[in-house]
This record gives C-alpha cells, structure tokens and sequence, in this order.
C-alpha cells in the first residue's frame, strides 16, 4: 500500500514562494484557503502545492484526496470565499430559493423562501419572480449549466461575480482553464473589464453596472489570473492592488521600495511604471512616503537607500561620493536636508564646505 508521504510527493504540482502566508515553523504544512491548494513551509519559505484537478486538501490526512472521500474536510475548516462574509450579511443559496446570514460564528443555517417566491439580493427578503427587486443571480453547478447550455445553446448568463458569466457558446475542455473557472460553460472578462447584461458582453468596468453582482476591482481576484501550472509566477507577484488608494500614482504592493510604482483608478491598478534615472547617474527608488520617485539619497538605509544619517553631525554641508565631486548633501539640526549639486565647472570642497571653482 502506498505511503501518504508517497502520495503527497506523486501529487505534487510546485507553483513558486510568494511571502503569503507566513510560515511561524521551519517546516509545515498550511491548507489553501480554496481547499484546491497548500503550502509546505521549507526552511520557513512558504511553496505552493497545487491538488491535481478533481482533488481537494484533507487538513486531517495532509494529503489531496476525491471528494466525498472520507478525509475530504477542508471545506468546514477553510469555506470558500463566496461563502466568507461579513457578521450581517445574507448570502443566497445557489438556486435563489434560499439564504443564509452570517452570524459572528459563520453562515447561519439555510433559510427556504415559501413556495414560489425567490432570494432578493438587494432587499435581503423573498420576492415573487419578475419584481422589481428580483435580482438574484442564480449559480449553476457542473451538470447544471452543462443541461442548460444544451436546450438553450445560444444563451449567455451573467454569474455573481460582476467579470464572470456562463457562455453557452463556448465548452472549456482545457484542463487547465477548468482548474480556474467554475464549470465548462463558464468564462470571463479580461481585467478590468466586466459583463454586460445590457448587451451581454465584456466591457471597461465604468460602462458596467453590476447591480448587486460581486464587483471585483484587484486584477488577482478575477479567476484566470490565478496559477493552473507548475512554475507560473503568482499573479500577486505580477500585479499590484489598489484597493483603498486613491487615484493616480501610488506605490507598487508587491513591489514596495523598488523604482516601480502604478497609477491607481477606482482602486484598479491601470499600469505599471518604472522610475527613471536621476542626471544619468543616481538611480530613483519610489517611495510610498512622497509618492514620489526619490534618488537613493532620498531612500533610508532601512530601505536600500544611502540617505545618510545626520545624528551627531554638526549643521553644514558634506561630500557625498568622491567619485562625483558636484554633489554634497546638508545636514541641520540632526536631520538630513537633501542631496544637491555644484553649478557645472564647479565641484564640493570639504575644505571649504562648499562649491568652487574647478581647479585648472
């Protein structure tokens, strides 16, 4: 009979180390809050293991198994994140006949609408079909939408969250995709994009009204940024987030104190930029502090800087690099000033504090 450690090592799929989550041993094991992933702490570096397609994690056996297997208890341990909510909140059942509130211990049990009458997503009460406030989005299993797409070929659904919908038109059989997305009639936007329901397609999300659809704004969110392979590059370490920045330039999240930095709009990250060089010869670093491309001289030493440090030096100017003699920087009061510059056909004398002219 084969070894769990055999299993594990047979099933493993190594998609990189990201700096999440914190590994607090030199070697463990952590669930994946999707249950479709963990991470092995090594030498405290957390690595994520993908589960092979059609398996989950078993927090008690510590290895992927089938569902309904009798270690498949990741989901009580570890919900999904459409069933992660905030203490108040209601969340509708699948098929729209029902629904939860989330009480302070998790989702409260299952709630029935009486006969005939359907979840109301924005009024948190059951309606009757074609009110108003009809708004629930209904969610379709595998086989569900798989019946569906068959006696209605031609439709296009819109899904809960605002990027996703159900495209009878198309039938995912990639692997790979399926390891994303929901089912095989599901799709999505490209981000920032969002679905119509108006003309049922993708468009910029400030054409969008998603009405009381899941607006996802960080690029990570939607599903096929996510790592279906061995050796991909977490989207976390690709993509910046911007949710609660404010809009324009802003520092780069997963790339804090480097020269990249991104332009915010409605808490979505629209590009990523790069610093430039500072006279051809300083390199700029930016920091989320000016919200600025600042020279090292700018930049603490706790962050890769050179900004000297002023405590216990007397107010005056200093050389700052012998190998370029035009600049000084300035200290006052314990603090440091600033780095600046001699006109050109001067340089900085340290006898004399000061520029001067160049010597002939």
């Amino acid at each position: 009979m084969l070894s769990a450690k055999f299993l594990l090592l047979s099933m493993m799929c190594v998609v990189g180390v990201v700096a999440d989550p914190v590994c607090e041993k030199r070697y463990d094991v952590i669930p994946g809050l999707d249950c479709l992933s963990f991470w092995i702490c090594a030498n405290y570096d957390p690595i994520q293991i993908n589960c092979p397609i059609g398996t989950r994690y078993s927090i008690s056996l510590k290895v992927c198994v089938t569902p309904n297997h009798p270690g498949d208890d990741c989901q009580s341990a570890y919900p999904s994140s459409e069933s992660q909510c905030e203490i108040g909140e209601y969340v509708a059942g699948d098929d729209c006949m029902s629904y939860r509130q989330c009480t302070a211990s998790g989702l409260g049990s299952v709630i029935n609408c009486s006969a005939g009458l359907k979840f109301s997503s924005s009024l948190n009460v059951c309606v009757w079909p074609g009110y108003d406030n009809d708004d629930c989005v209904r969610v379709y299993s595998d086989h569900e939408i798989i019946d569906y797409c068959i006696q209605h070929p031609e439709d296009v659904l819109p899904h809960r969250n605002c990027q996703q919908f159900y495209n009878c038109r198309v039938y995912q059989s990639d692997l790979y995709t399926m390891r994303l997305l929901d089912t095989h009639h599901s799709d999505e936007c490209y981000y920032p994009q969002l679905f119509s329901t108006e003309d049922n397609t993708c468009k910029n999300y400030t054409d969008v009204y998603c009405g009381q659809r899941k607006e996802l704004k960080y690029e990570c969110d939607y599903k096929m940024t996510g790592c279906p392979v061995a050796h991909c590059i977490p989207c976390s370490a690709r993509a910046p987030d911007c949710r609660g920045m404010s809009d324009g330039i802003n520092e780069a999240s997963n790339r804090l104190w480097t020269p990249y930095y991104t332009k915010c709009e409605s808490e979505r990250s629209t590009n990523m930029e790069m610093c430039d060089k500072f006279d051809g010869v300083f390199y700029k670093i930016f920091s989320p502090v000016t919200k600025n491309c600042e020279i090292l001289y700018n930049i603490p030493m706790e962050h890769h800087g050179y900004q000297p440090v002023c405590e216990g030096m007397d107010d005056g100017n200093y050389l700052s690099i012998e190998q370029h003699p035009r600049y000084y920087f300035t200290c006052q009061s314990g603090e440091f000033v600033g780095l600046f510059s001699c006109d050109i056909g001067k340089v900085f004398s340290e006898y004399d504090h000061d520029c001067v002219d160049v010597a002939l």
